[in-house]
């Protein structure tokens, strides 16, 4: 299985050393990684990628300007439609990676500390059809964080939970079943991914998993939880419905999560939760500017869902369902009557990038195809004239 690492990083990613040990020791050679540049990235982040590389872990600096020459070539408004530093860039390496054949796909963040052995191995439950403790929820949704501790016993939510779910009561049933993996997103211990508003209430510690946490629990398809884009891992087929948008603030992970869980429940597929589990130790950031890039998302995210849940999909893979999600959106979730211009500016950049990288990822698809069948004709015996077969 070749699996591929997609990080962004401005500083220098020393923490990719660890990374780059914990496949080792626990055998992974089939793995590589892609640092997505920004323009204000470290100079010496080549030169530590291509350490990397030498001492047996492939490691590719993606620099702005390789970017930007990769995505020439696809002819697509995707380059133009990103913005510049910012983590939404990382879709541009997790791209290529799926073009150069990646099995599956995990979004890291470098900084982030290894508490597990066998990362790699935590995450290979992805794309597989595992028996696992699955859960569904009569609400249809699922309190992830629920299956972690927080140091003083407070309950919490992470950042995405719908708003006007979090006050309702809801019934959970667990089965143990078989049931096949599209994504599965690993634990963030310590400064987790809390929203603003939480934070911003009481200060909250993630100081480690339930007891009664299994090693990883599968949300039913239906059951949906919020997952950021970081120790997260996409099978194959997921990664041409997984688009991060640069325009809807802390959201663009969230969004995108839903999205996929829309599909996963369509096509029968799981989403789990659990190992790794990674410890985050970076500072708090700046709150106020954190709550004004979720404003968004507050006011919006319940009718979101509700709009995905609302649209019919026929499709037999996640690039078709999605492409038919992009369609059906702009009716399906109507803007609010009393919308501000940056609700308006972001719902609008949000459907226009999902149609952009559904079109860029049929045009890879439709290029593959046709390349793929001007090979075959060209490796094929020639077709015995009619004058041959008339002697």
């Amino acid at each position: 299985m070749k699996v591929s690492l997609i990080t962004t990083s401005i500083r220098i990613p020393t923490g990719l050393e660890a990374y780059a040990r914990d496949m080792r020791e626990h055998g992974h050679p089939d793995v590589d990684c892609i640092v997505v540049g920004e323009r204000k990235s470290d100079v010496g982040i080549s030169s530590f990628c291509k350490h990397l590389s030498r001492n047996g872990f492939p490691v590719e600096y993606f620099s702005i300007e390789a970017q930007q020459e990769y995505l020439s070539a696809h002819r697509s408004k995707i380059g133009r439609h990103l913005s510049f530093d910012s983590h939404q860039r990382r879709i541009v390496g997790m791209l290529k990676a799926w073009q150069e054949g990646a099995d599956l796909v995990i979004h890291i963040d470098a900084k982030d500390h290894l508490l597990e052995g066998d990362f790699i191995g935590s995450h290979s439950n992805v794309g597989r059809k595992n028996k696992m403790m699955v859960a569904s929820s009569s609400s249809g949704y699922f309190n992830s964080a629920s299956l972690l501790c927080e140091a003083e016993g407070k309950a919490f939510f992470l950042r995405g939970f719908p708003s006007q779910q979090r006050d309702r009561t809801t019934l959970l049933d667990f089965t143990e079943q078989s049931i096949s993996v599209a994504a599965n997103a690993g634990f963030c211990l310590g400064c987790s991914d809390l929203d603003a508003t939480t934070r911003l209430d009481h200060k909250l510690e993630i100081s480690g998993i339930a007891p009664a946490s299994p090693r990883h629990l599968c949300l039913a398809p239906g059951t949906w939880s919020p997952f950021p884009a970081h120790n997260l891992s996409l099978k194959r087929d997921v990664v041409p419905a997984y688009f991060l948008s640069p325009y809807v603030g802390r959201y663009d992970d969230i969004w995108a999560s839903y999205i996929v869980s829309r599909i996963a429940a369509h096509l029968g597929e799981g989403i789990s939760l659990g190992s790794p589990a990674v410890m985050r130790s970076a500072a708090p950031g700046n709150l106020t500017k954190e709550l004004e890039q979720e404003l968004v998302g507050y006011r919006q995210t319940d009718r979101f869902c509700a709009a995905l849940r609302s649209i019919p999909l026929t499709g037999s893979s996640y690039h078709e369902c999605f492409g038919q999600i992009a369609a059906a959106l702009p009716d399906a979730w109507t803007e609010l009557p009393k919308a501000s211009a940056i609700e308006i500016e972001a719902r609008n950049q949000l459907l226009t990038g999902m149609v952009i990288w559904h079109e860029l990822i049929a045009s890879i698809l439709a290029r593959s195809t046709c390349n793929l069948l001007e090979s075959v004709s060209a490796q094929s015996p020639k077709s015995p004239s009619f004058a041959a077969l008339s002697r």
